[in-house]
């Protein structure tokens, strides 16, 4: 085959995202001045380390950079993993592409190595399955195997269908992420498209641990639901168990998936992330609600998987502009969370955060005592 064929995918790949994140930069425009009215600033507490990716970290041998977003956090073998999504650059395309770190403490930057070829182009941790896009939404480290739940995207919309379809994917890798392979594939109408797995003591017997399942439907547009099993049916979604409510606050479970019931309602998510802290003592559940006023970041938090949750705490305001953000930049969205990656006993913790404008991941830092001390979060 010839180099200019060769080329050609990737250039047309490229110019499909290169649309698909102008489309969302006018969406997130819509956002800010047409649908919500600016609101008072997000708590002061949360500060930017720096762009985890670009010119200077990552680019080819022909000194073009490429970026990606999402960055999906999960600790594994003495390492801290990020995963991100579509990776891009000047006729460079990658579905995601992957980072490893031993850098517990980024507070000065954060160092991390991505996986590239010899040229320097990224290399996919995992092909896409969709034509559109396969895309980590949340990973979990169990007995030495890295588990990956993936959105694949089968339809991002766009002018000819508004409609974002995405089904949920399970992959995992025995060999500290140099190859993955997939476990199962689910469907577009779940109540669990976005997965953020976390570890936490099984419902009806506090001596063991089960892994919960947070997700969100319908892109952009779903409450958050809840799901768990047992650690060994972490690849059997038929042995998955459905939060469907409170009986007595006892929570009452179901192996059917439409008999789930939302744990947060009146919100409109989709990526999605949750971490147990050891500062607060409880589950953080952090999000972006595009039903929001204003549309921003929050941290709800709780004793239990299922709740109560608290109240919501506004992290990060998509319709303000902090001081580093450079001219023309917009669209905050993502948000990921990751307990190891915390300072000071969980107060001082890291979370990535994406920009559509411009297409990258940074890695932000946040004070807890100074989000929660100045107000008190009562559970509802």
């Amino acid at each position: 085959m010839s180099e200019l064929k060769k080329e050609a995918p990737i250039k047309r790949r490229a110019l499909k995202n290169g649309f698909r994140i102008a489309a969302s930069a006018l969406f997130f425009v819509f956002l800010e001045f047409v649908v919500l009215s600016p609101a008072a600033s997000a708590e002061e507490a949360s500060r930017l380390i720096e762009a985890l990716m670009g010119p200077g970290k990552t680019e080819n041998i022909n000194g073009r950079p490429w970026t990606a977003d999402l960055g999906v956090m999960a600790y594994h073998s003495q390492k801290v993993y990020i995963l991100a999504g579509d990776t891009i650059g000047l006729d460079i395309f990658s579905p995601n592409s992957i980072a490893t770190s031993t850098d517990l403490q980024p507070q000065d930057g954060f160092s991390s190595r991505w996986n590239t070829y010899l040229n320097g182009n990224p290399v996919p941790f995992f092909p896409r399955i969709d034509p559109d896009s396969t895309v980590p939404a949340g990973a979990l480290s169990l007995n030495g195997i890295l588990y990956v739940f993936m959105m694949d995207v089968t339809h991002w919309g766009d002018l000819s269908d508004l409609e974002t379809r995405a089904r949920p994917a399970l992959i995992k890798s025995t060999d500290n992420g140099a190859h993955f392979s997939l476990i199962w594939l689910g469907l577009e109408e779940s109540k669990f498209v976005n997965i953020a797995p976390v570890l936490g003591p099984h419902p009806a017997d506090s001596s063991r641990q089960v892994v919960y399942f947070f997700g969100s439907g319908k892109y952009r547009e779903s409450p958050v639901y809840l799901a768990y099993a047992e650690i060994g049916d972490i690849e059997y979604p038929n042995r998955y168990f459905y939060y469907k409510g409170l009986q007595n606050n006892t929570p009452l479970w179901s192996p059917i998936q439409n008999e789930a019931v939302p744990i947060v309602s009146g919100v409109k998510v989709g990526e999605l992330s949750v971490a147990w802290n050891d500062y607060l003592q409880k589950y953080i559940l952090a999000f972006f609600d595009f039903a929001g006023s204003p549309y921003g970041f929050y941290f709800r938090i709780s004793d239990k998987p299922w709740g109560k949750w608290s109240t919501r705490k506004l992290i990060f305001d998509g319709t303000q502009k902090p001081d580093w953000y450079e001219t023309g930049w917009r669209g905050p969205y993502g948000g990921y969370l990751l307990r190891e990656l915390s300072r000071e006993s969980g107060r001082i913790i890291y979370f990535t955060l994406s920009l559509w404008i411009p297409y990258n991941i940074f890695l932000m830092e946040l004070d807890l005592r100074e989000v929660f001390a100045k107000k008190g979060v009562v559970p509802r």
